[in-house]
């Protein structure tokens, strides 16, 4: 089975450990299909448990790839821009390099 870190760019993002993922998670629902701005630019619908939904941008993707895939609901972690920085899904867990 593809874990996260199989869809994205190494040179982006990097897998950590649960206790080294920090602060900010948050629950969301991952809503619809994707927007490909470019070959490793996605944007993507989620939503709160309040329903409120927002358009958050993914970074670093493989080509051709969304690491959400099929994935109805996860732990995300998102800037002040609205760009992914950090995803957890089940212990899975990927975040943004500095």
């Amino acid at each position: 089975m593809d874990t996260l870190i199989d869809s994205l760019l190494p040179s982006v993002w990097q897998e950590v450990s649960m206790d080294d993922r920090g602060d900010g998670f948050e629950d969301f629902f991952v809503n619809g299909n994707p927007n490909r701005k470019d070959e490793n630019t996605l944007e993507i619908v989620i939503s709160d448990a309040e329903g409120n939904a927002k358009t958050v941008t993914l970074k670093g993707a493989q080509p051709n790839k969304n690491p959400l895939n099929k994935i109805s609901r996860c732990e995300l972690k998102v800037d002040g821009d609205k760009n992914l920085i950090g995803m957890d899904l089940n212990g899975d867990v990927v975040v943004l390099k500095s």
